[in-house]
């Protein structure tokens, strides 16, 4: 088995926590497609297929992976990284910084934004207090861990396609009986605890993903919490695997139950 590879930055909805299990629903398949696919831990996560394409509308993080599927660039971003500040002055700027005429520059402030925050999400400075056992605060070492990880990240995206395609064309351009389509759209407003995403779902867009779906040739594994507007699936045979979680993005750890819908059945172990 494969190491697994860390995603480049954290992520609001990020599945990492969820790998143990959603990993083994997956089926056999020739062709990978992670439609919203966010900060790609769910493919890096994975063994890797013949074909394999990252999806996703939002260009911070669309241009983050160009620039580490580049050779000569992704090299330029660790070195910038390396000699970024751990700086709640540094993490404001980069928050608050017009977009720049260079790819990497911009990568480099999206990921300080992503990874100097509290919980990823790029909201508040993290800080610490408490120091590792190597003698440095724990959060500035979190940060360089991220920063040493790139290595690896590029060698695994190497064989990746990166997209930049809503949703409805990606299912579209890679439709096929080969095909595993990975569905982690923007939670239904109402289920969700909070946060937000560039390029958000309204419930009629929500709709549009159930009407769509079931006439796909691929096979389909959508997560979400249950919600009504999930219902058809079911009452059409998808199968429901349910998994207790715990939002960990919340302010209070809360308990949630992850729904995954599958358009086929698990073969028995």
């Amino acid at each position: 088995m494969m190491k697994y590879v860390k995603a480049p930055v954290t992520w609001f909805g990020s599945k990492s926590r969820h790998l143990h299990w959603l990993l083994p629903l997956f089926p056999q398949h020739q062709v990978f497609v992670d439609v919203f696919g966010g900060s790609g831990s769910v493919l890096l996560g994975k063994e890797p297929s013949p074909v394999e394409v990252w999806n996703d509308r939002d260009e911070r993080l669309v241009n983050l992976f160009r620039v580490l599927r580049n050779e000569t660039l992704s090299v330029k971003l660790q070195q910038q990284l390396e000699l970024t500040p751990y700086s709640r002055q540094e993490f404001q700027d980069c928050r608050s910084s017009v977009l720049s005429s260079d790819p990497v520059e911009n990568a480099r402030r999206f990921v300080v934004s992503c990874r100097q925050s509290h919980g990823g999400i790029g909201g508040n400075w993290s800080y610490s207090k408490g120091s590792t056992a190597s003698g440095i605060s724990s959060a500035v070492r979190r940060y360089l861990a991220g920063v040493e990880r790139l290595p690896e990240i590029v060698s695994r995206l190497r064989t990746v396609q990166v997209e930049n395609l809503d949703w409805r064309d990606a299912l579209i351009r890679y439709d096929g009986p080969d095909t595993l389509f990975y569905m982690d759209p923007p939670y239904v407003l109402h289920t969700r605890v909070r946060g937000s995403y560039l390029h958000d779902f309204d419930d009629k867009e929500h709709q549009e993903l159930v009407r769509i779906l079931p006439t796909l040739s691929g096979k389909v594994l959508l997560s979400g919490y249950e919600s009504p507007l999930y219902a058809p699936l079911q009452n059409m045979g998808w199968e429901v695997i349910r998994e207790p979680v715990i939002a960990t993005t919340s302010r209070r750890r809360t308990e949630r139950v992850e729904c995954i819908w599958m358009n086929f059945r698990r073969k028995a172990a």
